[in-house]
This record gives C-alpha cells, sequence and structure tokens, in this order.
C-alpha cells in the first residue's frame, strides 16, 4: 500500500507540474463560455445583428432557458469530453515513451501493475475535476447572462446527469491508454479517438447509436438512460481498455 500512494503522489507531482494540466482546463472553459454565448445571441438577436454579422445568421427555434443551457453543457461534455479524456489518457501514458522516462520509470522498487493503477487513478480524478470545472463554468456564465428559469432543483438534477455523461465518457477512454502505450506516443490516440467520433456521425445515420461505444455519451444525454445491451458494451469496452493496458506493462517489451 505505502508503493501503490508513493506511485499515486510521483503521477500526481508530473499532472500539477505540466502545462498540460492547466491547458485542458482552460479547454474545459472555452465550451460553456461558447454555448454562453450562443444562448446569449439567440435570445437577443436583433442585438447581436447591431454589433456584427454574427447575429445575422442566427435562426430562432425558441428562448435558451436553463433546460436547455444545460442540455447544452451535457451535449459538450459528451462530445467534446470524449476527445479531452482521451487526450487525458494517451498524455499519462504516452508522455513516458515521450519523455524516454518510461526505462526510469520501470527501474523503481514498484510493482508494473502499481504503476498502471497509480496512473488510471490519477486520470480518473483528472476527468472528474475538469468535468466538475466546466459545469461551475457553466453556471457562472449562466448567471452572468441571466437565463430564465433557474431553480436550485433544475442545477442538482442537471449536474448529475452532467456528470453520469462525463463518467460514461471517462469509460470508453481507456482504449485510448491502451493505444498510448502501444504506439508508444499520444498522437494515434487522439487521432483514433476524433476517428470514433466521425464514425459515430454514420453510425447515427444506420441508426446503431445504441450499439456504438463512444456514441453511447450522447445517448444518455438525449434519453437519460442506457440499454442492457449498451450498458455491457460499454464496460466491455472500459474494460478491454483497462485490461490491455495492464497487460502491455506486464508482458510487453518496454526496451
Amino acid at each position: 500500500m505505502k508503493n501503490m500512494l508513493a506511485a499515486i503522489w510521483c503521477e500526481s507531482i508530473k499532472v500539477l507540474r505540466s502545462k498540460v494540466f492547466c491547458f485542458t482546463f482552460i479547454f474545459f472553459a472555452i465550451m460553456p463560455i461558447m454555448y454562453g454565448l450562443m444562448g446569449f445571441i439567440q435570445n437577443n438577436p436583433e442585438l447581436a445583428h447591431n454589433i456584427g454579422s454574427i447575429g445575422s445568421g442566427v435562426t430562432i427555434d425558441g428562448k435558451v432557458n436553463w433546460t436547455s443551457y444545460i442540455g447544452n453543457l451535457k451535449q459538450g461534455i459528451a462530445g467534446a469530453g470524449i476527445v479531452g479524456f482521451a487526450f487525458v489518457a494517451s498524455w499519462i501514458f504516452g508522455r513516458e515513451y515521450a519523455d524516454r522516462t518510461i526505462k526510469d520509470l520501470l527501474a523503481l522498487p514498484v510493482s508494473r501493475s502499481w504503476i498502471v493503477l497509480a496512473k488510471f487513478i490519477v486520470m480518473f480524478i483528472w476527468c472528474v475535476l475538469l468535468s466538475m470545472f466546466m459545469f461551475v463554468i457553466g453556471v457562472i456564465v449562466g448567471m452572468v447572462i441571466n437565463f430564465d428559469g433557474l431553480s436550485v432543483g433544475l442545477l442538482i438534477h442537471g449536474f448529475s446527469s452532467f456528470i453520469v455523461t462525463s463518467i460514461l465518457a471517462m469509460i470508453i477512454s481507456t482504449p485510448a491508454a491502451f493505444l498510448a502505450n502501444y504506439t508508444r506516443g499520444y498522437l494515434l490516440p487522439i487521432g483514433f479517438t476524433i476517428l470514433t467520433i466521425i464514425l459515430g456521425n454514420f453510425v447515427g445515420i444506420a441508426g446503431l447509436t445504441q450499439y456504438y461505444p463512444w456514441a453511447l455519451p450522447t445517448v444518455y444525454k438525449y434519453a437519460g438512460y442506457l440499454g442492457t445491451n449498451s450498458w455491457i458494451i460499454l464496460c466491455l469496452t472500459g474494460t478491454l481498455g483497462l485490461l490491455g493496458t495492464f497487460a502491455w506493462w506486464r508482458y510487453a517489451d518496454q526496451t
């Protein structure tokens, strides 16, 4: 247990001292700001048109309120969150190869399994902090713009469903961790994740989104639940990425 705590502390220090850590929070702060700006434009098309051409193409489908605004935040974490979490996973594992510190890490008197588990724990904490930060920024932006329909009950329900959506996105980020180890870097897993999102559009046209892991956070966002088959596929995808990463560190040649 002492070695485990030491490994978690070591990985935490690596993350906190990196510029990437701050960059990810900036990325997750931009999304709610943009959603708030779009909501403001939709609620005030005349003002936006007077400021510039930004309001000329706005189509009004009803006013944006807190319910639709929180829905947009959940859509953001279901879509862009997948890319962000996959980036976190691939960076935590891939940086060891990019910085050529993998041999130094393996030389430590700590089990490889403890190292991998510590990385996944830090990855999960990092992603949870990003999700909570995005929601808090979203609430602040919504209050500044003063959308209608704010209530404590709405915020509690919106936050709970937002967190569940983000956890679903975290689960399917484990394959990116495996690819980061398999390819000894973090470019391919990020490219793979972007490809999965592109393919998700075609899967949606075919009506098979409930069977496509990377579309399931969006399915949950709209439906509010997932079917049994969807849960099995989601958990299987996350488990395979997790076990694949452990197996790679245990059996693959790291030299």
